[in-house]
Order: C-alpha cells, then structure tokens, then sequence
C-alpha cells in the first residue's frame, strides 16, 4: 500500500482490521493412509452396518491428497464417529464444513453430520437422535 496516496478514512479503518484464529475442535484430511481407523470409531450396535474404506474416489485432482472416506456398497446403513474429545462453544458460533462427493447413480441415498450433545461412540445407531443434522436425502432426485 502507498499509505501517501491513501484515503483518509481508509487510515483510520486499517488498524481497526486484525486477524483472529479461532480454535479448531476437529480436523481429518486421512493424509496418513490406513492410520484414520486408529482415530475413527465404528459402531457395533449392528453387525451389518457397513464398512468405510479410504478412496480418492473416481474423480480428484490429486489422487493422494484428494483422500476420503467411501462407502464400500452402494446400499446400506454406515455409523462412523471420529474420536473426539468435549467441547464448547457456548456462546459462539460453530461452523461445521465438509465435502461430500455421491458418485453412486441411486434414486434416493444421502449422508450427514451429526453434532451430538454425548453419546457411548460404539453404540451409534442409524436413528440417534442428534442435536444438528446436516446433509441431504436423496441427493440425485430431478
């Protein structure tokens, strides 16, 4: 910036700007292979729920980096938590972000996120109650 040539009103707004880090409760990007199922919990309240296997999928733009959890059939029940100490955020907002690739062609199918007041991780059930559900259903309906 030439700080000569500058708008009064800019100077004084300039010093107003800072940089704030907010903390991060959670983050995967599954960058060190099959090392996520150390970090990750299946629940065993069913023994036909499915099994997730780490992909980059049929589309990406680097095929090592561009790594995430798939889904090993195309039809089925999937629960799957990350291990996950409590948090907080009383009184501030939580910004949940994910990306969700369907590359299945089905009539009705989806996936969410689940924010979940407490919970035993390995008796997650397909019906849990959760406090905020994000995601679609039937993502391919025209």
């Amino acid at each position: 910036l030439n700080y000569g040539h500058m708008p009064p009103w800019l100077a004084y707004f300039l010093p107003s700007l800072a940089v704030t880090e907010s903390p991060v409760y959670f983050k995967e990007q599954f960058l060190d292979g099959d090392d996520w199922t150390s970090r990750w919990i299946e629940s065993k309240h069913k023994s036909d729920l499915g099994k997730f296997i780490l992909s980059s999928g049929k589309f990406y733009g680097d095929q090592k980096k561009d790594k995430g959890l798939q889904t090993s059939q195309d039809v089925g029940f999937y629960a799957l938590l990350p291990r996950s100490e409590p948090f907080s955020n009383k009184s501030q907002m939580l910004v949940v972000q994910f990306t969700m690739k369907h590359e299945q062609n089905t009539d009705c199918g989806g996936g969410y996120v689940k924010l979940f007041p407490s919970l035993d991780q390995k008796d997650i059930q397909v019906g849990s109650g959760s406090l905020r559900k994000i995601g679609t259903s039937c993502p391919s309906k025209r």
